[in-house]
């Protein structure tokens, strides 16, 4: 059988007005394969999961009628049936300003950019790419929901859309006069525990460092589920910021991002080091890009190399890199994904910071 139909049956939605018929009719079903198959391949215990998975989900419970009346023998339908009680579903919860302002300091200090730690500089940006956030933290299980709570500044909310675009719920919030978030703390909560008393356990995964979540994370483990706390750690980093929250971490299976900050974040602007290999890429594919940035950050993360650029207009970037090594496979990158993109490579001089930085430009 295609092990792929419980998930592509998740986020379908049925009318209301039928759901109470198809619980009925999934009950009988899952009695009727009771009466076929023996105790050790259908349990008394698979049974009473099965029936309180479909009272909860009640938004499954017509299309997987209709799924099952396609199947041919009852071994395919027990087996489809019995998918349901091995979910490895994760639902995640992203407080983004905990997040954000944390990973500044501290990917600003791996990467040694001071101006991102120090928020010194306007034009050296800092960003997380929810989408390639969500698919790290993931591992390749599948997304039952994802919810972000937190508030960024306006010219940033393209990020916000990109968020909404991966299957994220996105709540924001004003700051007060104290440049403080309002409620965001509190309603992130709210959306964690709506999922813990409508869904079937599995695991609630909180991407947060803030002691304030401890009680949901108590809550969480009373139900049954399993739950996972991955937030910026920075420990050993000679500007030590907040981190994460040692009772939090405590109480839940915790993973530091630190390790996988590279496939996520990335930052933008211009480097004034004068110690980095630089490739500018130039044409006007890149105005077709719908998203610039994303298509940076896929070459930066199949070289598995943290994504570093500064975008002189419309058609041209350069792209910072630690090596002329890492250079060199960048630049065979794009020339097998983008063979008509004019490339140069790049020699920095000590020139300080006019002039395209005392930059000698060589085509390749």
């Amino acid at each position: 059988m295609d092990s792929t139909h419980a998930s592509s049956l998740t986020f379908t939605r049925t009318s209301p007005s039928t759901s109470s018929a198809d619980l009925l009719a999934l009950s009988q079903e899952i009695s009727r394969l009771s009466t076929i198959f023996n105790e050790q391949e259908f349990t008394q215990k698979n049974k009473a999961e099965l029936r309180k998975f479909f009272t909860v989900e009640v938004t499954q419970r017509k299309d997987i009628l209709d799924l099952i009346s396609t199947l041919t023998n009852d071994r395919e339908k027990l087996n489809y049936l019995k998918e349901f009680l091995t979910d490895n579903s994760v639902s995640i919860f992203i407080d983004n300003s905990n997040l954000f302002i944390e990973g500044a300091k501290i990917v600003g200090q791996l990467e040694n950019v001071p101006d991102v730690y120090s928020n010194s500089r306007s034009d050296i940006e800092f960003y997380v790419d929810h989408g390639l956030l969500v698919t790290t933290v993931l591992r390749g299980r599948k997304l039952r929901n994802a919810f972000i709570i937190g508030s960024i500044p306006s010219e940033n909310d393209t990020l916000w859309a990109r968020a909404r675009d991966h299957g994220c719920e996105v709540t924001t919030y004003e700051r007060n006069a104290s440049n403080k978030e309002k409620k965001a703390d509190v309603k992130l909560v709210c959306y964690a525990m709506r999922t813990l008393f409508t869904k079937t356990g599995s695991t609630i995964l909180i991407i947060a460092g803030d002691g304030d979540y401890c009680p949901l994370v108590e809550e969480a483990k009373k139900e049954n589920w399993k739950v996972e706390t991955w937030f910026w750690d920075g420990s050993n980093l000679p500007l030590f910021p907040t981190g994460m929250n040692a009772g939090l971490k405590n109480i839940s299976s915790y993973v530091s991002l630190d390790d996988y900050y590279k496939s996520f974040t990335y930052i933008t602007g211009p480097d004034f080091t004068n110690n980095k290999s630089i490739l500018e890429i130039h044409g006007n594919v890149i105005k077709s890009w719908p998203f610039r940035n994303k298509r940076l950050m896929v070459c930066f993360c199949e070289l598995n190399l943290f994504g570093r650029w500064y975008w002189v207009d419309d058609t041209t970037a350069y792209l910072y890199f630690e090596s002329k090594r890492q250079l060199d496979s960048a630049r065979s990158w794009f020339r097998r994904n983008y063979p008509g993109m004019l490339l140069y490579d790049f020699k920095q001089k000590q020139m300080g910071r006019r002039n395209s930085f005392g930059i000698q430009k060589e085509k390749l």
